[in-house]
């Protein structure tokens, strides 16, 4: 303590300076009053647990799940004892309260609820909910100089990323031990884990998004393992706070974070195109790169292999987020007889499959094995990664190479295979087109497989009109045929389509096949065929007959007319609804009449249709109408010898398979859909 023109005021000196001191002790002959000793705060009642920053008790009450009690419920027995539904407001306190329950995990009460929205969440108690933050306009939460927004809503890190830009915000940046506790706590309450900002690149280093230099991390235990060489984002795990890396694609909440003093305009902030273009030996399409790789034998890979590959080029085996690419694929597969590998993989065997490079899962096509192969191409399918194969490689397009030329396409003789397709304007009814292409020497289109589907819907889809294609029924009685006689081996109807008896068909803008009045306009798309195309059998002289009440025409195939139900009924009701039409269950006579009933039973939405074939008496094998029995399409199924089994005794009927074509015994009481089958008329 300093005097003279400083007395009274104190300083802080080094320790070994000298300098006088002054003494303070009691006066002789003073009697001091001692400190009154502290009262001794009660004692929580036994199996109740005390808190160590409040004069408050706890007790865990676990019951069976048939004792269990509603909210309002565990209140009032918690009030009737003295004392209320817990409240929690330390750490402390949640501690204790973490322990007790430890011996009985499940879910508690505790006495936290927004029973009156317009107040928040209150304490049953009554006491303060200490809020460390501010909620603001739109769900966000203001917190220190930041604004964050928790999402209810699960989505790929991609997305999640588009969804914070367009609020002028970014997936946030946690910078310290105190902002991750804020974070937590309000991400405990969710049970959701939460993608952050942070991302992890093939080196294995990671940053944030934004560009933040990373000087904080809290990962979980073993974390980050960089599974499957594709973990690349990093989410909070609500139950720790702590992170983990993950694919990107996987869906989970996201957070997202601000400044609280950014200027935010109406609009959205607008990301510029990518520029670029694509090596030589890569194809151009919605803004990637794409190189199909492994044709030969020799040069074929496992699924790892071929993804180092395409990493080692720049790239990732591809993805395919949506149908346009699906079809610009299929396309560039029409001719390569190949199976190639693509990105999607469950290597980490969670029973989710995911893109390698991280992209979301937001367009599948898988296939169905019992399906007709030829309406399967190109769908997708799961096997061994050891399997050896081609592959699709995708990488982003390279600003060092011009873009594609974007002049306005030519509509006209546009090469495919061996054929070419032209597109005519201007709209004309379906036979005005049908006169316009035959004055071109062309027809009508017609689509022969899920490759020819893709190339025309890419060019409708650049056309950007619906389209005229050669299918009709107006012209046949109610059988959709095309018109140049091609065999109708593969549809793509649109659903609840064909809608119309008597009707042509175009082809939307989805790519789906819808009918309409003959005489609505629409542009068209013909098709130029060279070589020989696989036609119907030619009919044989005849009429098949009128349509009865229910308005189901008969479709003519040589010298018999059919007609398909899909109701179901069992096999004797099905014989028997036939006879009333004058007609026998279906025989099935050789491959091509085989070949006939799938492609027809193939556009309906069942699978299993009775045919006319059962077991006699003598446990022969025969035709309902008689036919010799020449042909068999049986499925690789056991013959049955043992006329004792049951196997022998009650399978004595025969379904058709409409998608594989195979035959199946069954007992006769199964309902399914049936085939009636009819000779021609000679009038």
């Amino acid at each position: 303590m300093r005097t003279g023109t400083a007395a009274g005021l104190w300083d802080v000196v080094n320790c070994e300076e000298k300098a006088a001191f002054i003494c303070k002790r009691w006066a002789e002959g003073l009697t001091t009053t001692p400190a009154p000793k502290p009262t001794p705060l009660p004692a929580c009642p036994n199996e109740w647990h005390p808190s160590s920053t409040r004069h408050v008790c706890f007790k865990v009450y676990y019951k069976e799940t048939k004792n269990r009690k509603s909210w309002f419920e565990a209140q009032d027995f918690c009030r009737a004892i003295g004392g209320d539904l817990a409240s929690i407001h330390s750490e402390n306190e949640r501690n204790v309260i973490t322990e007790l329950i430890k011996k009985n995990y499940g879910y508690y009460w505790t006495g936290f609820s927004e029973l009156a929205p317009n107040k928040g969440y209150t304490w049953s108690d009554g006491s303060p909910v200490k809020n460390e933050f501010t909620r603001i306009e739109n769900g966000w939460i203001l917190y220190n100089e930041s604004e964050y927004y928790f999402s209810n809503a699960s989505s790929s890190a991609e997305r999640a990323w588009e969804f914070c830009k367009k609020q002028h915000a970014d997936l946030v940046v946690i910078e310290s031990e105190s902002e991750r506790q804020f974070l937590w706590k309000y991400l405990y309450r969710s049970d959701y884990d939460h993608y952050i900002g942070l991302t992890v690149d093939f080196e294995k280093s990671y940053r944030w998004l934004n560009g933040t230099p990373v000087t904080y991390e809290a990962w979980a235990p073993n974390e980050p393992n960089f599974s499957n060489e594709d973990e690349n984002c990093v989410v909070m795990y609500y139950s720790t706070g702590l992170w983990n890396d993950i694919n990107c694609g996987a869906e989970n909440r996201f957070i997202c974070e601000r400044d609280k003093s950014s200027v935010r305009s109406a609009a959205a902030p607008t990301t510029p195109a990518p520029v670029g273009g694509c090596a030589d030996g890569w194809l151009f399409f919605d803004k990637k790169c794409f190189k199909l790789l492994g044709l030969n034998e020799e040069e074929r890979k496992n699924w790892h292999e071929a993804r180092l590959d395409c990493k080692e080029s720049g790239g990732n085996l591809a993805s395919i987020p949506n149908k346009e690419t699906q079809a610009f694929l299929m396309v560039q597969l029409h001719s390569a007889a190949t199976d190639p590998w693509i990105g999607l993989n469950d290597c980490s065997s969670s029973f989710r499959f995911v893109w390698t490079s991280g992209s979301g899962v937001y367009f599948t096509n898988w296939d169905c094995p019992l399906h007709n192969p030829l309406m399967m191409a190109g769908r997708w399918r799961n096997g061994p990664c050891s399997d050896k194969k081609s592959y699709i490689c995708q990488r982003n397009t390279d600003p060092a190479l011009s873009q594609p030329k974007t002049m306005a396409p030519a509509f006209r003789h546009i090469p495919f295979g061996n054929s070419s397709f032209s597109f005519i304007a201007p709209k004309m009814t379906w036979e005005e087109a049908r006169g316009k292409c035959n004055s071109e020497h062309s027809e009508l289109a017609s689509i022969w497989n899920p490759y020819s589907q893709s190339f025309l819907w890419l060019w409708v889809l650049k056309y950007g009109e619906p389209v005229w294609i050669g299918l009709n029924s107006n012209m046949t009685g109610g059988h959709y045929t095309w018109i140049n006689n091609r065999r109708l081996a593969y549809t793509n109807w649109a659903p609840e389509e064909p809608m119309q008896k008597t009707a042509c068909v175009f082809m939307d803008l989805e790519g789906h096949w819808k009918t309409g009045a003959c005489n609505e306009t629409y542009f068209s798309a013909s098709l130029q065929a060279r070589g020989t195309i696989p036609t119907e059998e030619p009919q044989l002289p005849g009429r098949c007959p009128a349509s009865k009440e229910d308005g189901k025409a008969w479709v003519p195939f040589r010298a018999h007319c059919y007609q398909f139900y899909t109701g179901r009924y069992e096999w004797p009701a099905a014989f028997f609804q036939c006879a009333q039409l004058g007609a026998t269950l279906t025989s099935i006579v050789d491959l091509a009449e085989l070949h006939f009933l799938m492609d027809h039973t193939q556009q309906l939405f069942r699978d299993e249709y009775w045919i006319g074939m059962f077991r006699n008496n003598d446990g022969e094998w025969i035709w309902q109408d008689n036919t010799a029995l020449d042909f068999v399409n049986w499925d690789n199924e056991k013959p049955i010898t043992d006329p004792d089994s049951y196997h022998f005794k009650y399978e004595k009927c025969v379904f058709m398979n409409s998608q594989n074509g195979k035959w199946f015994r069954k007992a006769c009481h199964y309902e399914k859909g049936y085939i009636c089958k009819i000779n021609k008329s000679k009038s």
